[in-house]
């Protein structure tokens, strides 16, 4: 009797199935977000608005696709993402913008040890 499930294969095919959220698809433009700001540099700005953020996080990877917080906390420097990117790492979200992002990508500093 064999057992199934949970080899290296299994995990690939997971990881192409994978939801992602292209960047541009959910952020203002830059126009916008520069109005917003001036010419103010925010330390932690949300990607999405320009408009000051600290307490919420999204994932993303050098291919500005947004991932799953979940598969984001298990991936190494060099792993490779869904999209056959690499990971960025995590930057803040605004409150009115996290209403546009489903739960599972976003985590809040305090999860993330910030």
């Amino acid at each position: 009797m064999g057992s199934r499930g949970g080899g290296p294969q299994d995990e690939e095919e997971g990881m192409k199935n994978t939801q992602l959220i292209k960047l541009s698809e959910v952020q203002d433009s830059f126009e916008d977000r520069e109005k917003r700001m001036g010419q103010r540099s925010e330390t932690h700005s949300c990607i999405l608005c320009g408009r000051k953020a600290n307490k919420h996080f999204v994932a993303m990877t050098t291919a500005c696709n947004l991932i799953p917080m979940a598969l984001a906390k298990t991936l190494d420097v060099d792993d490779p993402t869904p999209d056959g990117a690499s990971g960025q790492g995590c930057f803040p979200i605004g409150p009115e913008c996290r209403r546009k992002i489903p739960a599972e990508f976003v985590a809040t500093a305090k999860e993330l040890g910030f």
